[in-house]
């Protein structure tokens, strides 16, 4: 019986040792790529999930530290600019949706349609509020961004302050109750400028037939601000309730102003006096 020499041995026994350590390195080098994509596969799901833990407490949402800007006190007719500072304080992206104000007198950007917002970034939504010259007392516009995250919403800005007309009148409305052409004492209206313009005149009147009125400055005008209307039945009017209006025209408006309501009766009897003005 032959034996293996003690070279075939060892040779033998080397080989097998070195199998076994090459197979021990692959399983080690196995073993250690398993546990580095385990961490890596824990480290992504772990930051999504905190990502997605962290937009349901702060889902994206527009914010404004002053959403409501009050002008105080403004002359009809004129522009109203401001400029809002709008926020996302959420944790993720939005995207404007679109931007709507509340009329057509209020404007505001239109290229804020479709802008992603990052979060944490702020921008400018300049708006400009056309008053009319209709415009009197309390005035409030709003306008609404709509904005997609998890969920479409709105944020909400306003333009509010008070409107004052150029000129204003009293009375408002002027009565002349039975009056006779030929007696009836002219009734007077104060016709008054706004303080904060640049003075200006009264320079003509509109009104109804039935009037007969004329105008003057106040005797104690300030700057020429205050004027006088002097109105009257005229000549040629007609017994009967009669309705009507004044409108007057100033060096800086070429429109007329008015209308001053006037209500007035012609008695169908002679002799009747003016009874006592209203307004």
């Amino acid at each position: 019986m032959n034996r293996p020499s003690l070279a075939g041995t060892i040779v033998t026994t080397a080989g097998c040792l070195a199998a076994a350590t090459t197979r021990n390195a692959a399983e080690v080098w196995t073993a250690r790529m398993m546990w580095a994509s385990a961490v890596l596969l824990a480290v992504v799901v772990g930051r999504n999930a905190w990502q997605a833990y962290s937009q349901y407490r702060h889902p994206p949402a527009l914010s404004c530290s002053q959403p409501v800007f009050e002008f105080g006190t403004a002359i009809s007719g004129d522009p109203i600019s401001h400029t809002f500072t709008v926020k996302n304080v959420g944790h993720s992206p939005l995207e404007i949706l679109d931007v709507h104000a509340q009329c057509g007198c209020t404007t505001v950007r239109d290229t804020l349609k479709g802008q992603m917002v990052p979060p944490g970034e702020q921008f400018d939504v300049p708006v400009t509020l056309q008053t009319t010259p209709s415009d009197s007392g309390p005035l409030e516009k709003s306008l609404s961004i709509r904005f997609a995250g998890d969920s479409q919403r709105k944020l909400t800005l306003t333009v509010k302050g008070i409107v004052e007309p150029p000129w204003t009148w009293s009375p408002a409305i002027v009565s002349l109750a039975d009056v006779s052409r030929e007696t009836a004492e002219s009734r007077q209206i104060l016709v008054r400028q706004h303080p904060d313009l640049e003075p200006a005149e009264v320079t003509h009147l509109s009104q109804s037939p039935f009037l007969d009125a004329t105008f003057r400055r106040a005797p104690d005008a300030v700057d020429g601000n205050r004027w006088i209307i002097d109105v009257r039945p005229s000549n040629d009017a007609s017994p009967g309730r009669h309705e009507g209006a004044i409108y007057f025209s100033t060096t800086d408006s070429p429109e007329l102003i008015g209308p001053i309501r006037v209500i007035m009766t012609v008695p169908r009897h002679a002799g009747a006096t003016a009874g006592p003005s209203a307004g």
